[in-house]
């Protein structure tokens, strides 16, 4: 643990943690208030996979495609994975109602215990193989902001953003990171954890018996130990190649610019496709992913039947908060899946308010 100070001076009958109060009670961290002596606040610093009828709450699918000559992209390699768990806090020996009684005991009187205020936290998904003679280390990857996903319900929703409670997890991996997971994830030949923390603000007691912010840092981490022997459900691999249609009216679009989501102000994404049928015809369809969907792929069957092979032309508009609108140009493909995440896609944005054809 470790604190950081500011320079802040907090005024009289403002409520703070007191920081240099931090005391352990088996695995919850408790602070005293810098003024008022019946108030405290409390972190749970323990986190464990949640379960459900004795199943972790997790799950890994991966997407693989292998180009083939006979489609012309033999040295296509393209892999997207998408791993889903919860975590419940942990309070370890002592539930809440336990650590409000402890302190009650030693204080004589009645408290009022709150979570602690977050001002920030991190999570990363650590890995590293098992095998010593790999020469792998520890990879650490980010976990976004959006990939924590807050329960429906208010009060959890509220207990997740002060570190507690049930928090749900989702993260997207690419390329590399994705396929290495599931080959030795299969071969349970990987040690593999969430690595967590948060900065809780409150105030230190200076020299001069003033008041000043501060910040106090809590990490630690959970081994997230699912076996696919054990649990073979939670595991699922798709080959594209293998299951996907190059004629007439098939498409797979992907897209995962929600897992994971490192933009947290991207609202929608809008893709259109378009293309001339076997008559003659111009044909459009449009499909939409949205924020909280927990859409990231989907099976495209278009009314019109179109020859894949011959290609069609689409374009991305992302849509923020804000109403600020991404529009790419106009990109031709001849394939039978298609993945408009960005940066894969790689897309030429402008920004514009109008859908205006190229």
């Amino acid at each position: 643990m470790a604190a950081i100070a500011a320079l802040t001076i907090i005024q009289p009958g403002q409520a703070a943690p007191n920081l240099q109060s931090a005391r352990d009670l088996g695995a919850v961290t408790v602070f005293s208030d810098h003024q008022n002596p019946r108030l405290f606040y409390y972190v749970v610093a323990n986190k464990a996979l949640r379960e459900r009828d004795q199943i972790p709450e997790f799950s890994y699918h991966v997407n693989r495609y292998i180009g083939k000559q006979q489609t012309g992209d033999a040295q296509t390699f393209w892999v997207r994975g998408v791993m889903k768990f919860a975590t419940i806090s942990d309070f370890g020996a002592l539930s809440y109602a336990a650590v409000k009684t402890q302190l009650e005991s030693e204080l004589g009187h009645s408290i009022e215990l709150l979570a602690a205020p977050i001002r920030s936290s991190h999570t990363e998904l650590v890995y590293a193989l098992v095998d010593a003679e790999s020469g792998t280390g520890r990879v650490r990857i980010n976990v976004g902001q959006g990939a924590t996903l807050a329960d429906d319900d208010e009060l959890e929703a509220q207990n997740t953003r002060l570190g507690s409670r049930v928090q749900r997890f989702v993260v997207g991996l690419a390329d590399h990171d994705a396929n290495l997971l599931w080959e030795n994830l299969m071969r349970e030949n990987l040690s593999l954890s969430l690595a967590y923390g948060w900065l809780i603000p409150g105030v230190k007691q200076t020299m001069d018996d003033t008041w000043s912010s501060s910040t106090y840092q809590i990490s630690n981490s959970l081994p997230i130990a699912v076996s696919p022997a054990e649990h073979p459900t939670l595991f699922r691999k798709t080959e594209l190649w293998q299951r996907l249609s190059f004629v007439h009216s098939t498409l797979k679009l992907m897209c995962y610019d929600f897992v994971n989501l490192e933009d947290s102000r991207l609202y929608a994404v809008t893709v259109d496709i378009r293309f001339t049928t076997a008559s003659g015809r111009p044909y459009t369809e449009t499909l939409r992913f949205r924020r909280y969907d927990e859409a990231y792929e989907r099976d495209v069957s278009f009314a019109l039947a179109n020859d894949l092979k011959q290609g069609f032309e689409y374009r991305v508009s992302r849509l923020s908060d804000d109403g600020v609108r991404q529009i790419s140009h106009w990109q031709h493909a001849n394939v039978a899946w298609l993945d408009v995440s960005l940066p894969i896609a790689e897309l030429e944005f402008y920004q514009n308010t109008e859908r205006d054809d190229e």
